[in-house]
């Protein structure tokens, strides 16, 4: 009977187990989740959406940000051959270049949504790397060009960095109507002479009428998804 090497059991428990952070690193997850965190801030409720329901959102728009990157990848996974799995690590190397399309679509889309300056700058850190390693090595590097354009340690600092540039920079826009808003309400109720009146209790149901009149769900998601389509 047929058995599983174990090389291949060990690799696909450690798969799995960093399985999730591999999913919120190289998607849109991380965006998604800091633009509804920014809108919960915002809106000045301090658990509505509570952190269930942000998660659930993150994932969904994620998986609809993400689709073609996991058809690609699923459709590399069907070509694998399966009998792989019951060989010695090192006879199966033709595989393993299989194995590593899966993780092309990926390391594509990463570089498609990372900041020039980002990646110019941890691929800078990595020619250093290299040199300091193997200075001999240092004539060739400047031949080859640009050596770690698509190398992991290069892109994954630069879209994480990219990401977070990104979010941050439409949070500034998403929070401009509530602090607005903030601002009028807070100046009206100095202008009355109430005091002791919090003006988040006034604020609030403001801030929700606004963002239910301007449809804030359906904009924001239809931003954020935009904002991942190349030469969109």
């Amino acid at each position: 009977m047929n058995s599983i090497h174990p090389y291949w059991f060990i690799a696909g428990s450690l798969g799995l187990a960093v399985l999730p952070l591999f999913f919120a690193f190289v998607s849109s997850y991380l965006k998604v989740s800091i633009l509804f965190g920014l809108l919960r801030s915002g809106l000045g409720a301090q658990q509505i959406p509570g952190n269930l329901v942000i998660m659930a959102l993150s994932i969904g728009i994620t998986l609809a940000v993400m689709a073609p990157v996991l058809e690609e990848s699923i459709g590399e996974l069907q070509t694998l051959d399966t009998s792989m799995l019951e060989k010695q690590p090192e006879a199966s190397g033709e595989e393993m270049e299989k194995v590593q399309k899966i993780l092309k679509p990926w390391l594509i889309f990463m570089e498609q949504h990372s900041g020039e300056r980002e990646i110019a700058v941890f691929k800078r850190v990595a020619e250093r790397k290299r040199i300091e390693t193997t200075p001999e090595t240092k004539d060739e590097i400047k031949q080859e060009g640009e050596p770690a354009q698509l190398s992991i340690l290069v892109l994954l600092p630069a879209y994480l960095l990219s990401e977070l540039k990104e979010a941050f920079a439409m949070g500034f826009v998403l929070l401009l109507p509530f602090v607005a808003i903030d601002l009028i309400v807070a100046n009206i109720l100095v202008g009355l002479g109430m005091f002791m009146v919090s003006p988040v209790i006034i604020a609030l149901p403001l801030k929700l009428l606004v963002f239910i009149v301007a449809d804030g769900w359906l904009l924001m998601t239809r931003s954020i998804i935009s904002s991942y389509v190349v030469g969109g």
